[in-house]
């Protein structure tokens, strides 16, 4: 087993991963840098889903070593229960990586046939006064993009559409009910 530094900057480094591709895509995406290929959008989430599953990987064996650490510094090596953990620390650490990968195993298949890696979705999301039929064409790259009110960047045959929506058809973001529809928040 590696050393607690080797873990901990193993497991920073994950983190720190996830924190620049997360960083960097939302300002490339704020730019318009970023292409609205969807191809590229579900590669940049099996990536983070990897980098995900590195950071739990890596974490296990920086939590057991940092738990037995603080145990012999307390001065609890000799305990016989302690003494154990310690001469089966690379047990420990393997069956916990068995148990992420059983997981793994059952989610990911699972996920990805309730549509986790479904592009429509993800825009409907994003605009959520869309039908289904209109998010799987947002944004459509064959058309020349405009900025519509919102300040997003959409084709501008759709902002003339969600333009013409009536309003209480039209979804508040921070309520999630219709615009019409205020006098049930109290």
């Amino acid at each position: 087993m590696l050393s607690l530094r080797a873990h901990a900057l193993i497991t920073g480094g994950f983190f720190a991963g996830l924190l620049v591709i997360g960083w960097g895509g939302n300002l490339l995406e704020g730019f318009g840098l970023f292409p609205d290929e969807p191809a590229l959008q579900i590669g940049v989430l099996v990536v983070l889903l990897g980098l995900c599953a590195g950071l739990a990987f890596s974490a296990v064996p920086l939590i057991v070593l940092t738990v037995l650490r603080f145990q012999v510094s307390v001065g609890n090596a000799n305990r016989p229960f302690i003494r154990t953990l310690i001469a089966h620390q690379r047990a420990i650490v393997f069956v916990m990586w068995g148990l992420l990968a059983a997981g793994l195993l059952l989610a990911v298949p699972a996920a990805i046939l309730d549509g986790a890696f479904d592009m429509s979705e993800i825009r409907r999301l994003r605009f959520p006064a869309l039908s289904t039929a209109e998010a799987h064409r947002v944004p459509d790259p064959a058309q020349p993009r405009r900025h519509c009110h919102l300040g997003l960047a959409v084709p501008l045959a759709l902002a003339r559409k969600l333009a013409h929506r009536p309003r209480h058809a039209r979804v508040d973001d921070d309520r999630h009910q219709p615009a019409g529809d205020r006098s049930r928040c109290a």
